[in-house]
């Protein structure tokens, strides 16, 4: 289980990759300063399900664990 209090979305993309091995990018440099707030289990999926509900993001799966985070169009 990961606990995010207030780390930045860089911060938090950082501990998810570290964990499950999945590489994170973000659309726009600027989301990365987000701040990010929750618990989630230690797999990709559930971190992007926290990051649409909490983040209003989207992803977009691109090939095999890698994701590309972006502002909801």
């Amino acid at each position: 289980m990961l606990a995010f209090d207030g780390e930045t979305l860089n911060e938090a993309i950082a501990q998810v990759s570290q964990q499950t091995g999945w590489r994170f990018e973000l659309a726009d440099p600027a989301l990365g300063d987000m701040r990010v707030g929750g618990y989630v289990h230690a797999d990709p999926e559930a971190f992007i399900e926290l990051m649409s509900l909490s983040l209003d993001l989207e992803a977009r799966r691109e090939g095999d664990r890698r994701v590309i985070l972006s502002r909801r169009s």
